[in-house]
């Protein structure tokens, strides 16, 4: 019998929650035996993506919805959030990277470098982003 996990959980939309939802995809990932590469991969789009809906879809008092299936080969992390007024969904394709010297900016450029498939779509009043991962990177 193949291995899968799935989990839907909302949490605060705080960069302290970060570190709850790191834990439980890791383990996630381990258990459906990702190693490596793949995993650091995955670690590092979900940290950008939850930073990105913590801080530009995202208001003070509000959550942010992960959700994740893992099998053996694939990945499929989505990262939810309710929005921000005068917020707007971020472009689709990826964006040129930033100057050297700009300190912000890279955002979507890592989402787009680390995943297999990126879509950015409008959820509610906030903002989904879908990440999709093939453990062989293919």
């Amino acid at each position: 019998m193949e291995f899968a996990d799935h989990l839907s959980v909302r949490v605060p939309a705080r960069r302290e929650s970060l570190g709850v939802v790191r834990r439980a995809l890791v383990e996630a990932l381990v258990g459906a035996e990702w190693r490596g590469e793949p995993v650091n991969r995955v670690m590092v789009a979900c940290s950008e993506a939850m930073a990105n809906a913590v801080e530009h879809g995202s208001c003070d008092d509000a959550q942010v919805e992960i959700e994740y299936t893992i099998d053996s080969e694939h990945c499929t992390l989505c990262v939810r959030d309710d929005g921000r007024p005068g917020a707007t969904v971020p472009p689709v394709e990826p964006p040129p990277p930033p100057p050297e010297t700009a300190p912000r900016g890279r955002g979507l450029v890592i989402l787009h470098a680390m995943a297999d498939e990126v879509e950015i779509v409008p959820h509610d009043d906030g903002t989904e982003v879908r990440l999709h991962f093939d453990r062989d990177g293919s």
